[in-house]
């Protein structure tokens, strides 16, 4: 009779490999409809894979002065992607391969901690709890890195090599080491670990020809492609002097620094959330846990917040195999001693263990996941603005050379040349910008919306590229293309149908305007979402615009007041608003770290052409909910009160 090798556990996690597929591939492709995605990094990703499938080896051109892909990361797995841009070219292929690639780990996790516990129920429990890690969730949202799929390749490699099937275990941990460039150093110590520990000497072999990968990598293949014949991250590093001599000077000379520098609390509490789903187990299985130290370093000594964020992006998708693997050696550690000293059966104590990891990484997920069991969970929208963005996108030749706002990047990477605005080179055909959406993801690398609006606002007016379409905030120019006025149809993205009856408030700008709408509220620590909506008055004079200004109200940390144009009045100003229409704004104003809500109110107020307040009378009709005053011309709301 033949063996049954497939039973209900197997089943298990196949249906929630698929469930998670089915989940994260729309989530992913949705994202990206959202325009949520952009030329950093789906974007050049992208691009490289299409140049390469086109016959331009890695080309991208993202970037100022970088021409190849292998001038950023060094990820030769990329080129096994190539084929499938051969039959289905579009940077959905690179999010559904991710979000593929990312469910294959949960079938590692089934295989090792079946075989080390010795349950299959614990084995599908732990294929649930790798797949409801927020780190795996993070990284398969994070648009594309093939670095992420170094969290699938080392859980099968740890497999392998716990179990000392050097051939499988050198394919997937090789496969790995073609990830990323600082990945080798991970697999040296794993080949270590194997000669070491497994006294097989072909663990030597493979940990010499990673260094050799290694060093390769970081040291020739980077250098020679970068514009900065270094690799352009070391600047995260600029508290161990920067370029990698520096950091190594500075690891020899001063390892106490070092030590510092990955130990402040920011990195403390990195490495408590990091172990926290998996109830620091793996710290009884520390061998295996330290194996991935080189992409822990990497993290811990960066000055790149983001880097050491466990759910946020891709960067400890690679210490994450580890940490899971670690779990599962440390719960057979703890049952093993459980046993010495106790009479409970073994399956009582693994079900006691891996249950508590169950509630743990449940709770984990609570807070930090990407479905809708997390409180963080947010769908994202596509809009009929976003619908809107294939009339322009469509406009643009394919092979045309474009300059454009980062999310619209990932949608037109599928050419020779495309450049993030505010790059414009002289080859530089297509410029296509949205001033319609005031997130700040959508004007990077811009750090401010008045030097965003200034940048574009010189494209618009100049000779060089002349309007072919504009319309609910999008517009779309043409070098040569005659110059003419942005048509009514322009503004719509500022139109409301109304205003929201909890919003509604009445105060006046002389003839100038009418505040209608007023919503205010803290967004994190240290900003203020102000959201208002307004009617044009009966003469608004030209070139007047609205302002904005935080005021200190005393309190020990004084704001330095500072008018500055409301992000709508930018493009919109009152004398263009159409009578009886309703236009609404949004703008998020920082405050100095640690401010006091109650030391705070926000300012309004007319600035003429030369950004000058303007003596008009203010008069309150209705406040709201919010507590208001007039003062020197201006409307000034307290952030606090009804209203907060």
């Amino acid at each position: 009779m033949r063996q049954k090798r497939w039973g209900w556990a197997e089943m298990a996690v196949v249906l929630m490999m698929a469930g998670y597929i089915a989940w994260f591939g729309f989530l992913s492709i949705r994202q990206h409809k959202a325009f949520m995605t952009g030329g950093f990094d789906l974007g050049n990703v992208d691009q490289a894979v299409w140049n390469t499938s086109r016959g331009r080896f890695l080309r991208m051109t993202t970037m100022e002065g970088q021409h190849s892909r292998l001038g950023l990361h060094v990820e030769p797995i990329l080129l096994l992607l190539v084929p499938l841009y051969g039959v289905v070219p579009d940077p959905r292929t690179l999010l559904m391969v991710q979000t593929v690639v990312l469910a294959l780990g949960a079938w590692a996790a089934y295989q090792l901690t079946r075989w080390k516990l010795g349950y299959s129920a614990a084995g599908v429990a732990m294929a649930a709890i790798y797949l409801l890690a927020p780190i795996v969730e993070g990284a398969n949202l994070f648009q594309f890195h093939a670095v992420a799929f170094a969290a699938v390749l080392f859980l099968f490699a740890i497999y392998y090599m716990l179990r000392g099937e050097f051939g499988r275990f050198a394919l997937f941990a090789g496969l790995a080491a073609c990830c990323k460039e600082e990945i080798p150093a991970v697999v040296v110590l794993m080949g270590l670990y194997v000669w070491v520990v497994g006294r097989d000497r072909r663990g030597a072999w493979l940990a010499a020809g990673a260094a050799a990968w290694f060093l390769v990598a970081n040291l020739l293949i980077i250098p020679a492609f970068s514009p900065l014949g270094e690799n352009i991250h070391y600047d995260r590093y600029a508290d161990l002097g920067g370029g990698l001599s520096a950091m190594v000077r500075t690891a020899l000379s001063d390892p106490g620094w070092v030590w510092q520098v990955a130990t402040e609390p920011a990195k403390i509490n990195y490495l408590i959330k990091l172990l926290f789903p998996v109830g620091y187990l793996p710290l009884l299985a520390p061998a295996v846990l330290l194996l991935s130290a080189p992409s822990l370093a990497v993290n811990l000594l960066s000055g790149y917040a983001p880097m050491y964020a466990v759910d946020l992006q891709h960067y400890s998708a690679p210490i994450w195999p580890f940490v899971l693997a670690a779990a599962v050696l440390g719960i057979e550690r703890a049952v093993r001693g459980l046993e010495r000293v106790s009479r409970v059966r073994r399956g009582f104590l693994v079900g006691m263990l891996v249950g508590c990891v169950i509630i743990l990484s449940f709770f984990n997920h609570l807070l930090r996941g990407r479905t809708p069991l997390s409180v963080i969970f947010v769908m994202p929208r596509v809009t009929t603005h976003d619908r809107l963005a294939a009339r322009f996108l469509d406009q643009i030749p394919p092979e045309a050379i474009v300059s454009a706002q980062n999310p619209f990047v990932s949608h037109l990477s599928h050419r020779p040349s495309v450049y993030i605005f505010p790059r414009v080179d002289d080859d530089t055909e297509w410029l296509l910008f949205d001033v319609g959406v005031e997130v700040p993801q959508a004007i990077y690398p811009f750090d401010n919306w008045p030097a965003y609006h200034a940048a574009v606002t010189e494209f618009l007016d100049g000779d060089t590229f002349g309007l072919v379409d504009a319309a609910d905030g999008y517009l779309l120019l043409q070098r040569g293309a005659p110059s003419r006025l942005l048509p009514e149809s322009f503004y719509t993205f500022a139109w409301a149908d109304d205003v929201p009856t909890e919003a509604e408030v009445a105060a006046s700008f002389g003839a100038v305007a009418r505040l209608v709408g007023l919503e205010m509220e803290l967004t994190g620590a240290d900003a203020v979402a102000l959201r208002s909506w307004w009617m044009r008055g009966d003469e608004p004079p030209a070139g007047w615009a609205l302002g904005v200004a935080l005021a200190d109200l005393g309190c020990p940390d004084s704001l330095d007041e500072r008018w500055t144009l409301l992000p709508l009045a930018r493009w919109y100003l009152p004398a263009d608003w159409q009578p009886e229409v309703i236009v609404r704004d949004q703008v998020d104003l920082a405050l100095p770290p640690g401010t006091p809500a109650d030391c705070v109110e926000v300012k309004l107020g007319l600035l003429d052409e030369d950004g000058q307040l303007m003596a008009v009378p203010v008069r309150i009709e209705s406040t709201g909910r919010w507590i208001m005053g007039v003062e020197d011309s201006t409307l000034s709301i307290r952030l606090t009160g009804e209203g907060q």
